[in-house]
C-alpha cells in the first residue's frame, strides 16, 4: 500500500511539472516575462515538493487510523421492518430465537476484508423504531459513517415513513454520510407475490432522488444481506480514500496555475505601460531653442 501511495504521488509530481512548464512554454521569446518566470519555476516546485510529502505523511496516516478505528453503521427505519434480524445475520449468521423490540440502541462489530485487500472495522448499530425512543437514535447520528434506511416491502407505510427518517438524517448527521435504501422481507414476496406493497422500481426512484445505493434483501433466506453491507463498506472506504489521498495543491491547482499567470501578466502590463509612457514622452518632448 506504502509503495502504491508513493507511485501515485510520483505521478501526480511529474505531472504538475509537466503542467508548470508548458504554462511558460509560451513566454521564452519574451526575455522580461520570462525572467519573472523561471524565478517562480523554482518557488512553486519547491513548495509542490514540500506539500507532496506532508500529504504523503498524512495519506499514510490518515487511512491506517480509518482502517483501525471502528466506522458506525446505523441501521434506520419503522419497528418491524426487520433491522435485528438484518444484523444477527451478518454477524452472527443466525436469527433470533424471540422476537424483542430495540430499546434505544444496540450494536455488534465485525472486521470487513474489503475487494482491494484492505479491512475495515465496522460497529453496526441497531436502533429503535418507535417515536418514544426517537431522541435516543438522533443523538447518534452525527457519530456514523454510513446507514442503511430499512422498509419492509409489504408494508407500504414504512417505504412512506423513509422520507422522515431521511430529514432526521439531512438534520443531524455528516453531510458526506453514505447511505443505502434496504428493501427488506422479500422472502414473503417470493410465497406470494401479491404481498408486495412497494415495488421495485419505486423505492430505485427514491434512491436516485437522493442519491443512496439501493438493494433487497431477505434475512430469513440469508438474501444480499452480506453483499448490501459490503458495497456500503466498499462505498464507505472509496470516499474516504479519496478525500485523503487527493492532496489540497492538486485540488486547487487549476486556481493555482491561474494565479501564477496572472502575476506574469501584470508584470507584463506593467512593462507595456511602463514602454507606451516612455514613448509618449518622447513624442511630446519640445525643442524650444
Amino acid at each position: 500500500m506504502l509503495i502504491l501511495h508513493v507511485i501515485i504521488s510520483s505521478q501526480i509530481l511529474v505531472s504538475h511539472e509537466n503542467n508548470i512548464y508548458s504554462s511558460f512554454q509560451n513566454l521564452k521569446k519574451n526575455s522580461n516575462a520570462w525572467n519573472t518566470a523561471d524565478k517562480m519555476i523554482t518557488q512553486v516546485m519547491i513548495v509542490t515538493i514540500v506539500f507532496l510529502a506532508i500529504e504523503l505523511v498524512f495519506l499514510i496516516v490518515g487511512l491506517n487510523m480509518f482502517n483501525d478505528r471502528f466506522n458506525i453503521i446505523l441501521l434506520i427505519g419503522d419497528a418491524g421492518v426487520g433491522k435485528t434480524h438484518i444484523i444477527n445475520r451478518y454477524v452472527k449468521n443466525q436469527l433470533p430465537m424471540t422476537i424483542v423490540p430495540t430499546i434505544g440502541v444496540e450494536f455488534a462489530t465485525k472486521t470487513v476484508t474489503l475487494k482491494e485487500g484492505g479491512t475495515i472495522k465496522a460497529q453496526i448499530w441497531d436502533t429503535a423504531g418507535q417515536e418514544k425512543y426517537r431522541s435516543i437514535t438522533s443523538a447518534h447520528y452525527r457519530k456514523a459513517v454510513g446507514a442503511l434506511l430499512v422498509y419492509d416491502v409489504t408494508k407500504d407505510k414504512s417505504f412512506i415513513s423513509l422520507q422522515k427518517w431521511l430529514e432526521e438524517i439531512r438534520m443531524h448527521a455528516d453531510n458526506d454520510i453514505v447511505l443505502m435504501l434496504v428493501g427488506n422481507k422479500v422472502d414473503l414476496v417470493e410465497k406470494n407475490p401479491q404481498q408486495r406493497r412497494v415495488t421495485k422500481e419505486e423505492a430505485e426512484q427514491l434512491a436516485k432522488e437522493n442519491n443512496l445505493l439501493f438493494e433487497e434483501s431477505s434475512a430469513l433466506l440469508d438474501i444480499n444481506i452480506s453483499y448490501a453491507f459490503q458495497k456500503l463498506l466498499e462505498e464507505i472506504y472509496d470516499q474516504k480514500s479519496r478525500l485523503i489521498s487527493e492532496p489540497s495543491f492538486i485540488k486547487n491547482k487549476q486556481s493555482n496555475q491561474e494565479y501564477v499567470k496572472s502575476l506574469i501578466d501584470s508584470k507584463n502590463l506593467k512593462d507595456n505601460n511602463n514602454k507606451n509612457n516612455n514613448n509618449l514622452n518622447q513624442n511630446n518632448f519640445c525643442d524650444c531653442n
